[in-house]
């Protein structure tokens, strides 16, 4: 069968459900309307976003109390579809999840069901469905059946004690630092993050002749062969917040300030200053113009071009994009973080606050693969206790461990006494997932 894109040949395998530009798939989407869940609708359109997104091919969205049975569909939990009750007719138990393709060579059909057992699994679920978005086509192997199930993997770090938001990690000559709001550090010298944290009581930020206060989210980065924080505080001069850039010898410090005062414009709020370095080794300060500022312009991300030794701005801001509507329609831009796929493709992990009120954090990306954009977003978050029934969290990083995982520090839950745990997170065709472990299965070869 062949059709707009659609392809199912028994002998063939896989189907293709949607191919790189061909403007529309026939496979439509259904998720279950019948649900008080406001989740189900958004996961069903995540699937239609990141089509959308990655391949530029459109599917078809509806819920399945108004719309006929389609010949080519993708059902999200739907209990009204037989395929979709088949599999929860199973049993399913908590975390578990099954997608499954259905062939009906009588009548043509091909169905594609997805169910699940609590936010987890369901996550779990739609996540596994988009790693088959690879090599410019949605393609998905004609005997999938997936019955697995899922469970959080992620370390506590419980004894750092106190209140440590915006966790920044850095690992240097065989030790963990953890630096966050307040201008705290705390190290681990077991070379794993399931080691004990001592806080560097000594640890010293030099503060700036006009700070006032906001000792904000330290950012640490080792360059050229020295150690620099970026930073955010509060100027008594202008009595605005603003990024700053410290320099020390050593990761435990003593941090100063090299650069005259805040680098960012001294008339806007700016926080959160991240560096990026492009592939022409030029680097970049990526911030937040808080939507607080007295300009009246809401808030947005920026960036703008560093002197080689990052004491200033050699080029004027550029806006990135604002985050209204994005997923709650809050004016929030937090914690952004600059990533590179191994092919080159440039993300941007940032926070802000999910549909269901609870900060989290996702992943924007660029088209032109350049700093200046333009940006869209994932559909998916890759933090949001509204998506994963955990506390709510946010302000994340990426650095790789010891055995060579990649793991995302956030600090939970969003209040003062909040405390870093650290989330196995994975890369796949470009795509940043949370390391939830899937039990074994053939049909999962290659996903892991």
């Amino acid at each position: 069968m062949s059709d707009m894109g659609v392809v199912f040949v028994m002998d063939s395998p896989e189907f293709v459900i949607a191919e790189e530009g061909q403007g529309k798939s026939r496979f439509n989407v259904v998720y279950n309307g019948s649900s008080d869940d406001v989740n189900e609708r958004m996961y069903a359109s995540a699937v239609c976003e990141e089509v959308k997104n990655r391949l530029g091919v459109e599917l078809s969205l509806s819920s399945d109390i108004v719309d006929d049975e389609a010949d080519c569909e993708i059902i999200i939990g739907s209990l009204r579809r037989s395929e979709t009750s088949y599999s929860m007719e199973k049993g399913l138990k908590h975390t578990e999840f099954s997608i499954k393709v259905f062939y009906h060579p009588e009548s043509g059909k091909t169905k594609l069901a997805v169910a699940y057992n609590g936010k987890l699994a369901r996550y779990t679920a739609i996540s596994t469905l988009l790693k088959y978005i690879k090599n410019g086509r949605f393609a998905i192997p004609y005997e999938l059946d997936i019955l697995s199930s899922c469970s959080d993997d992620m370390i506590i770090s419980s004894d750092v004690t106190g209140a440590l938001r915006d966790p920044f990690v850095l690992y240097e000559n065989g030790i963990y630092y953890v630096y966050g709001t307040g201008w705290h550090c705390y190290k681990n010298s077991e070379r794993t993050l399931s080691g004990h944290w001592e806080r560097i009581e000594d640890f010293i930020v030099e503060e700036p002749s006009d700070y006032l206060d906001c000792p904000w989210a330290p950012e640490v980065y080792k360059y050229n062969d020295s150690f620099y924080m970026f930073t955010t505080y509060r100027s008594d001069k202008t009595m605005r917040r603003g990024c700053a850039v410290f320099r020390s010898a050593s990761p435990e410090g003593p941090f100063k300030l090299i650069s005259d005062g805040h680098v960012t414009p001294e008339d806007w709020d700016a926080i959160d200053g991240s560096l990026y370095i492009d592939p022409q080794g030029q680097p970049w300060m990526v911030f937040s113009h808080e939507w607080t500022s007295p300009d009246g312009l809401k808030g947005f991300f920026a960036a703008a071009k560093l002197s080689s030794d990052l004491t200033r701005f050699i080029s004027e801001p550029v806006e990135l994009f604002y985050p209204g509507g994005i997923w709650s329609g809050a004016d929030i831009t937090d914690g952004c973080f600059m990533y590179t796929t191994r092919s080159g493709e440039l993300l941007m992990l940032w926070s802000n606050f999910d549909i269901g009120g609870g900060y989290g954090v996702g992943v924007a990306r660029s088209v032109s693969g350049g700093i200046e954009g333009p940006w869209i977003h994932d559909p998916l978050m890759l933090y949001s206790s509204t998506f994963l029934d955990r506390p709510d969290g946010g302000h994340g990083m990426i650095f790789t461990d010891t055995d060579g995982s990649m793991y995302m520090p956030v600090h939970t839950p969003n209040t003062d006494d909040a405390t870093p745990i650290f989330i196995r997170v994975y890369e796949e065709n470009d795509a940043l997932f949370p390391a939830v472990p899937i039990a074994k299965n053939p049909s999962l070869s290659g996903l892991s």
